[in-house]
This record gives C-alpha cells, structure tokens and sequence, in this order.
C-alpha cells in the first residue's frame, strides 16, 4: 500500500493517481483508510519540500478527497480546489471555451455497427426534430445543425455493417481533417469493447467527452491523457441508451441556450427526472458527472 501511493508524481500517465483516488471509494477497513490518509500527506509534504509542481497538485487533490466524507456542497469545493491549485473549474464549463472560432459548436458521435449500434443511432436520431435541427446524410456519415440557438454541428458516423463501421469512422475523420474541425464535444455510444476505437479518434480539443459504454469510468485515465481539459461523464456500470439520451438532451439544450454547462445543476435536474423512473434510476446512480469523478462520496456506489 505504501508503494500504491508514492511517486504519483513521477508517472508518466494519470492511471496510477486515478487507481488510488478511486480506491478510497472501494475501502471499508477505517485502519486502511487512515493509513492511506497519512501516506497521502506524506507524499504531499515531500512534493512541497521539493516544489514538485505536478506532484503538489496530484497530492493535494487525494489529500483533499481523502479528508472529506462528501463534500457538502459540491460546487463551493470545486470551485475552492479549482482556486487554489489555479486549475480550470472542474464544476462547469465555459459555454466559450465550445465553439470553434467560427463561432459553431461540433461534436463528433461514434456509432457501431452491430444490433446494439444500428439501435441506437436510430433511437439518437429521434432526438432532433425537423423544427429545432437540419439532418443530411451520405453514404458514411450523418450532419445535424441547429436551426435554433446557438450554432451547433453534430457528426455521427453511419452504423454500417461490420467492419464497414471503421471505414465510417475513418472516411468521417479525414472530412473533418480536410475541412480543419475539431470537434469539442465527443460521445460514445456502443459496447465497451468498441471504445477504443473511439478513444483512438479522441482530439486534445475535447471539452466534454460522454462515453455511453458498460465500465467508461474506467478509461478516465486514457481520456485525460489524450485531452487534459476534458469533463467526462461515464458509467461505472451499465451504459444503456435510457439514460444516455436524457443526458445528451439536456446537455444540447444548454449549449444551444450559450449557457455555462454546469454539472451540478445538470445533475440535479437529471436526479429529479429519473426519481420516478425505478427502472432506470438504478442506472442513473452508476453514472459519475464530472465533477465527481474522483469523489469517494459514500453515496455513490462502488464497482461490483
């Protein structure tokens, strides 16, 4: 345990720090905890004896989530560690730091192209009706654009059949190469096994990054490394398209507004809607909002 947390500051990746934050989650034994707690501030007083800029700002953040038991009020934390390690907030995110400098939005949805997929896109494509969105389709990709609010441009490769769903995806990429977009916003839809590919497609450009697969929690670490500023929202569970779509909807209707996305108030919404719903509420609970994602917050359920 001593070696699972020291020299966080010395790898290359997040992974490590990542497996420690969410490991306070997973442990029950008060000994444990405690022991983890003063390893944490060990590590945080020699970081600050060597003025290890990366290490003050990995340490500082467990110290800080292995101190508290939940945050109370989820927006006055983040915002005071936002401040005081001058990182960007991590309970919202700037509706201007979104659009292109054209002023458009574009996101990119990966689609795939077995039964789960070719459901899916047909179920995503239900969300944009004709009086708020213009659709237009070719062979290997989907456009839609805003008719309303904010200009918005959303790409989803075509879930054609396998293994032509990776030539959707490529033919897609290289038009987005050409026409010099890069997207802000990237979702996942599909299996786990297919996020990779998604992954692979990730820009550092990313914002906002929803992976709507079983477990995406747990490519937290792979995301931040392709693109340090991304807010991600995943499940530690099962994804399921009955709480990805909710998700999706409420997360377009900020941005068109040009409205700050601010997690907490997203989340609050979303709670509210899915109380109701005993079906999928179970489902709802396994996803981590952004601001969240490495809260050990006793509420919140660890993997089973």
């Amino acid at each position: 345990m001593v070696k699972f947390v020291r020299s966080l500051e010395k790898t290359e990746d997040l992974e490590d720090a990542v497996d420690v934050a969410n490991s306070f989650g997973s442990i029950r034994d008060p000994k444990l905890l405690d022991f983890l707690r003063e390893e944490v501030r060990k590590n945080l007083s020699f970081v600050e004896s060597k003025r290890d800029k990366r290490g003050i700002t990995i340490y500082s953040l467990l110290n800080s989530i292995f101190m508290e038991e939940g945050h109370g009020n989820d927006s006055t934390w983040a915002s005071d560690m936002s401040s005081k390690l001058q990182l960007p907030p991590i309970n919202y995110v700037e509706f201007n730091t979104l659009p292109s400098d054209s002023g458009r939005i574009y996101q990119q949805v990966f689609f795939y192209g077995d039964e789960d997929g070719i459901s899916s896109f047909a179920s995503f494509m239900g969300n944009f009706p004709k009086s708020d969105w213009n659709v237009t389709k070719n062979t290997y990709w989907t456009t839609i654009s805003s008719i309303k609010g904010k200009p918005t441009t959303i790409f989803a490769n075509n879930p054609l059949k396998e293994p032509e769903d990776k030539t959707a995806i490529e033919k897609l990429a290289e038009y987005l190469d050409q026409k010099d977009i890069h997207p802000t916003i990237f979702i996942h839809r599909g299996h786990s096994y297919h996020v990779n590919t998604t992954l692979d497609n990730l820009q550092s450009t990313a914002r906002i990054v929803v992976l709507g697969s079983c477990g995406g929690y747990h490519n937290l670490a792979t995301v931040l490394e392709k693109a340090p500023e991304a807010h991600i929202i995943s499940s530690k569970q099962v994804g399921t398209r009955w709480v990805n779509e909710p998700i999706i909807r409420s997360l377009e209707d900020v941005i068109r507004a040009g409205k700050n996305v601010d997690w907490v108030q997203m989340w609050a919404g979303l709670s509210r809607k899915f109380a109701g719903d005993g079906a999928n509420k179970a489902l709802f609970d396994d996803y981590v909002p952004p601001h969240k994602n490495l809260e050990p917050s006793s509420s919140r359920r660890t993997a089973r």
